[in-house]
């Protein structure tokens, strides 16, 4: 809550006062990689493709493409209940705060829906790929910052975006997914 008071504002201005051209470029092709329909594809497909020969991969798969899914059902849910101002409306017009029930793209800033994505996806390859979850988190996180750099959000609708993908994906996990992810592959294992 401390953000939306006092960082969100003077962190959005900052990034909006020093960007550079090059700089936005970059982030811009950062931030595709939030864009929800890249790991759902992927995840049926890599569902569909191993189902029969290779469970624990389809599994893999599938919790990928839920966790995507289903953070992202909740962040649509929660960007037209709350109908927060975008950046840009403060930027065009002092607007800033909710505007509770709001389905106009300029008001549905919170959460980000970019980092819901990101996080349920490096949620769901830290589960699945431990080994690496510092890699994946750093992914997420980038991604996540994409949506600051490029003032398409507030420091607190990022946040809670990153909460929300992260914790959906704990939920799928622990509730469906655990058992198939974590089965023993072979006898020896039992």
């Amino acid at each position: 809550m401390q953000c939306f008071y006092f960082l969100d504002i003077p962190l959005m201005m900052w990034f909006h006062q020093h960007q550079e051209a090059t700089l936005r470029t970059i982030f811009k092709q950062i931030t595709t990689a939030g864009e929800s329909h890249w790991y759902i594809i992927l995840g049926l497909l890599l569902f569909i493709i191993f189902r029969k020969h290779l469970p624990k991969v389809a599994s893999q798969g599938a919790l990928l493409a839920s966790s995507v899914v289903v953070s992202g059902i909740a962040a649509l849910l929660f960007k037209t209940t709350f109908g927060r101002a975008r950046p840009k409306l403060f930027l065009s017009d002092g607007i800033y705060g909710f505007n509770f029930f709001e389905i106009e793209h300029a008001w549905n800033s919170f959460p980000s829906g970019h980092s819901a994505t990101a996080f349920s996806v490096a949620m769901a390859l830290a589960l699945c790929y431990p080994r690496w979850r510092w890699l994946w988190f750093a992914g997420g996180a980038l991604i996540a910052l994409s949506r600051l750099i490029l003032t398409q959000h507030y420091l607190s609708d990022v946040i809670a975006g990153s909460i929300l993908g992260a914790f959906s994906t704990l939920l799928l996990y622990h509730h469906i997914f655990k058992a198939t992810l974590h089965a023993p592959t072979n006898a020896k294992e039992l």
